[in-house]
Protein backbone atom coordinates (compact mmCIF):
# COMPACT_ATOMS: atom_id res chain seq x y z
CA UNK A 1 0.00 0.00 0.00
CA UNK A 2 2.71 2.32 0.81
CA UNK A 3 4.34 2.07 -2.64
CA UNK A 4 0.71 2.83 -4.18
CA UNK A 5 0.66 6.16 -2.61
CA UNK A 6 4.12 7.00 -3.22
CA UNK A 7 3.31 5.98 -6.93
CA UNK A 8 0.18 8.49 -6.65
CA UNK A 9 1.85 11.61 -5.61
CA UNK A 10 4.51 11.38 -7.70
CA UNK A 11 2.66 10.87 -10.90
CA UNK A 12 -0.03 13.62 -9.63
CA UNK A 13 2.66 15.57 -8.86
CA UNK A 14 4.58 15.09 -12.55
CA UNK A 15 1.31 15.65 -13.76
CA UNK A 16 0.67 18.96 -11.87
CA UNK A 17 4.11 20.47 -13.04
CA UNK A 18 4.37 19.57 -16.95
CA UNK A 19 1.76 22.06 -17.77
CA UNK A 20 3.13 24.90 -15.73
CA UNK A 21 7.14 23.56 -17.45
CA UNK A 22 5.79 24.03 -20.54
CA UNK A 23 3.93 26.83 -20.35
CA UNK A 24 6.23 28.56 -18.97
CA UNK A 25 9.01 27.32 -21.80
CA UNK A 26 6.70 28.91 -23.99
CA UNK A 27 6.46 32.40 -22.25
CA UNK A 28 10.11 32.03 -21.58
CA UNK A 29 10.91 31.18 -25.55
CA UNK A 30 8.16 33.91 -26.85
CA UNK A 31 9.77 36.45 -24.73
CA UNK A 32 12.92 35.69 -25.99
CA UNK A 33 12.31 36.17 -29.61
CA UNK A 34 10.67 39.24 -28.89
CA UNK A 35 13.42 41.06 -28.11
CA UNK A 36 15.03 39.91 -31.72
CA UNK A 37 14.85 42.71 -34.33
CA UNK A 38 12.95 41.39 -37.45
CA UNK A 39 11.12 38.73 -35.24
CA UNK A 40 10.18 41.16 -32.31
CA UNK A 41 6.02 40.83 -33.52
CA UNK A 42 5.78 37.06 -33.78
CA UNK A 43 7.73 36.90 -30.28
CA UNK A 44 4.97 39.39 -28.47
CA UNK A 45 1.79 37.76 -30.70
CA UNK A 46 2.70 34.42 -29.07
CA UNK A 47 2.96 35.94 -25.77
CA UNK A 48 0.09 37.27 -26.39
CA UNK A 49 -1.87 34.07 -27.37
CA UNK A 50 -0.66 32.14 -24.32
CA UNK A 51 -1.75 34.50 -22.30
CA UNK A 52 -5.29 34.71 -23.88
CA UNK A 53 -5.23 30.96 -23.77
CA UNK A 54 -4.48 31.23 -20.04
CA UNK A 55 -6.87 33.44 -19.54
CA UNK A 56 -9.70 31.17 -21.04
CA UNK A 57 -9.49 28.65 -18.25
CA UNK A 58 -9.06 30.86 -15.55
CA UNK A 59 -12.08 32.99 -15.76
CA UNK A 60 -9.44 35.89 -17.04
CA UNK A 61 -6.65 35.77 -15.05
CA UNK A 62 -3.51 33.86 -16.49
CA UNK A 63 -2.44 32.65 -13.26
CA UNK A 64 -5.87 30.82 -12.23
CA UNK A 65 -5.67 29.46 -15.68
CA UNK A 66 -2.22 27.96 -15.53
CA UNK A 67 -3.13 26.32 -11.45
CA UNK A 68 -6.34 25.19 -13.21
CA UNK A 69 -4.32 23.22 -15.77
CA UNK A 70 -2.10 21.92 -13.38
CA UNK A 71 -4.37 20.09 -11.19
CA UNK A 72 -6.82 19.06 -14.08
CA UNK A 73 -3.28 17.71 -15.26
CA UNK A 74 -2.45 16.20 -11.65
CA UNK A 75 -5.95 14.16 -11.16
CA UNK A 76 -5.55 12.77 -14.79
CA UNK A 77 -2.47 11.90 -13.95
CA UNK A 78 -3.13 10.57 -10.97
CA UNK A 79 -5.75 8.54 -11.81
CA UNK A 80 -4.14 7.11 -14.73
CA UNK A 81 -1.39 5.86 -11.91
CA UNK A 82 -4.46 4.38 -9.82
CA UNK A 83 -5.73 2.61 -13.22
CA UNK A 84 -2.45 1.29 -14.13
CA UNK A 85 -1.75 0.02 -10.65
CA UNK A 86 -5.23 -2.08 -10.51
CA UNK A 87 -4.28 -3.65 -14.05
CA UNK A 88 -1.30 -4.37 -12.64
CA UNK A 89 -2.65 -5.94 -9.91
CA UNK A 90 -5.24 -7.88 -12.15
CA UNK A 91 -3.07 -9.37 -13.93
CA UNK A 92 -0.53 -10.52 -11.64
CA UNK A 93 -3.49 -12.74 -10.11
CA UNK A 94 -3.57 -10.71 -6.53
Amino acid sequence: MPRLFSSLLLAAFLGFTAPLFLVGSLLAAFGGVSYIPGIACFGSGGTAGVVEFLRIFGGGYPWQGIFTLGLISGIVGGAFDLFNSYIYQGSRGD
